[in-house]
């Protein structure tokens, strides 16, 4: 059966020129991995584990490297650890139990930390090319900005942005140039400027929740329920490629796309010309 729905996959990932590679192991089983970014400065990857209250680091072939967190109230501990994001040589993690955002070296030691509001809650959050954090609160409306040391820059589609607002913003990711917002109630992804400005709001006409969401080189990556889509930006068009098994995360490294999968695997898919 496994193999398959693995055949499967691979005619449907050949077929739209996403090429699958060799699945890597994980040192440990995945029942408490929550996300996954890949290392930009290596080959290497960084796993948040909310069961261990843990960040992860592995090599490109699934060896355990190191490992940061874990439970208690000392300052190498983490509460309520939420999301992951990596740039400029740096692990970001989002706290949210602490309502902050801890920034760690490449090998996992502490480096500094932003403070956000307190009285919220955040969700999920992105770091982009300005070095800015874009966070999403549980049930607020819109995208607040951030600078290192915790001023709010900006809010972005809340509720007096009219039309352009994006009321239940759910996923978040960037690109060098664009942020991409999901909206899970409207089913809409809404592309924004760097700087903001709402550039297109765009249905997608796909059933079921989205899990995940990444930047490719051209196209949005979403994760969906027994589903891989490539969505393209552009004019919204779908296309969706068969999985063997539900990504709980996706990250992508260029030219390669990775899925976080609950058996305990990272799958990895090339894109060709």
């Amino acid at each position: 059966m496994l193999t398959a729905l693995l055949l499967s996959l691979a005619t449907q990932l050949l077929a739209q020129h996403w090429v699958p590679k060799s699945p890597i192991p994980l040192p440990a089983p995945a029942e408490g991995l929550e996300s996954l970014v890949a290392a930009t400065w290596g080959d290497g990857f960084y796993l948040l584990d909310g069961l261990s209250l843990e960040v992860v680091s592995i090599d490109g072939r699934g060896v355990l490297q190191r490992r940061f967190g874990g439970w208690g109230d000392g300052p190498l501990s983490l509460d309520f650890p939420r999301d992951l994001a990596v740039a400029e040589n740096s692990v970001f993690v989002l706290d949210q139990g602490r309502h902050q955002v801890l920034r760690l070296d490449a090998r996992l030691n502490p480096v500094s930390s932003t403070p956000l509001p307190d009285d919220q809650f955040p969700a999920v959050f992105a770091r982009d090319a300005r070095q800015r954090f874009w966070v999403i609160f549980e049930n607020r409306a819109g995208l607040h900005l951030f600078d290192d040391q915790g001023t709010l820059l900006d809010v972005v589609g809340d509720e007096t942005s009219g039309t352009a607002a994006i009321l239940h913003p759910t996923l978040i990711a960037v690109s060098p140039n664009e942020v991409a917002v999901w909206d899970a109630v409207e089913s809409s992804i809404s592309i924004l400027h760097l700087s903001g400005q709402q550039r297109r709001r765009l249905p997608l006409e796909w059933g079921g929740a989205l899990r995940a969401m990444v930047w490719s080189d051209r196209h949005l990556m979403l994760a969906a329920d027994h589903a891989l889509l490539q969505f393209d930006p552009a004019d919204g068009t779908v296309r969706p490629l068969a999985l063997s098994e539900d990504a709980i995360d996706l990250a992508y490294r260029s030219p390669t796309l990775y899925g976080l999968v609950a058996s305990g695997a990272v799958h990895a898919f090339q894109s060709t010309p």
